[in-house]
């Protein structure tokens, strides 16, 4: 990666390992920089998504039912688990929160290691930048790389926020080729 990060890009991406420690993961995932990037209300990926009907904390909520837990969705679903809907059923059933965890996670330190597909998006965050002739990375960039990338839990979540990727990806874009001009 040639191009650098701004300030505001390595406070998302200390955030995002925050994140991570506070959902006691010993990994850094598009999850994680995606919760960061949310969190950041003056940011414009929070402004963009609003901007287009979206909630927020609904991506966010879908996040953590993703990943809130050690359950791995996709190898509940690969035997014909739909996580989701027995989160649903339940929590209808006996109120929200239901399946919350009451174990105290040990705390995670140190520096996380970044998923393979975190690293992906960092370096489609990097190809973006240079594609719009910009030297420095800023969270902006950080969410093309998640939308170019395509898939992880960050993509399934906008996704199932009914999120049209291909717009926010437009939108964003545009909003970094304004601003550098």
């Amino acid at each position: 990666m040639t191009a650098r990060f701004s300030g505001d890009c390595r406070r998302m991406i200390s955030q995002a390992q925050e994140q991570a420690r506070q959902l006691g993961h010993t990994f850094l995932g598009t999850e994680h920089l995606l919760l960061a990037l949310l969190d950041d209300v003056d940011g414009y990926t929070v402004a963009a998504l609003r901007a287009g009907g979206t909630d927020t904390g609904d991506i966010r909520r879908r996040i953590l039912s993703m990943v809130g837990d050690r359950l791995d969705a996709e190898a509940l679903t690969s035997i014909g688990i739909d996580l989701q809907r027995v989160r649903e059923v339940t929590e209808a059933r006996f109120g929200a929160g239901a399946l919350a965890s009451t174990r105290r996670s040990i705390p995670v330190k140190g520096h996380l290691r970044p998923t393979r597909r975190l690293k992906a998006v960092l370096e489609l965050s990097a190809r973006a930048a240079r594609r719009l002739g910009q030297q420095t990375l800023s969270p902006e960039h950080l969410m093309l790389g998640i939308l170019d990338d395509g898939g992880g839990v960050a993509i399934r979540a906008l996704t199932d926020a009914h999120v049209e990727i291909a717009e926010l990806r437009l939108d964003v874009a545009t909003h970094l080729q304004r601003d550098a001009a």
